[in-house]
């Protein structure tokens, strides 16, 4: 759903609370939701706006857009409403 499957990302997305689990460590689907409309991913910038990945950082910052969130084994995202309107 969100384009990424690494249990890693989901811990930093709760560490950094952008994600709130259940106390069972599940997630509902309208949490994930939430996440969605509220966050991008670096890799779905790249994709929809032809910028490559390598790219995506420089190319948003010099739109005024910075990081939210940068995960700690990589991967980057944004806050979706700074980047919609770019894309």
């Amino acid at each position: 759903m969100l384009g990424f499957r690494s249990h890693y990302v989901f811990v930093d997305c709760v560490d950094a609370g952008l994600l709130t689990p259940n106390p069972d460590k599940s997630v509902t689907y309208a949490s994930v939701l939430d996440f969605a409309r509220r966050f991008i991913f670096a890799n779905e910038v790249a994709a929809r706006s032809g910028v490559s990945n390598q790219e995506v950082i420089g190319w948003l910052g010099d739109h005024g857009v910075q990081p939210k969130y940068r995960f700690r084994k990589g991967g980057i995202v944004f806050e979706r409403d700074q980047v919609e309107p770019l894309l």
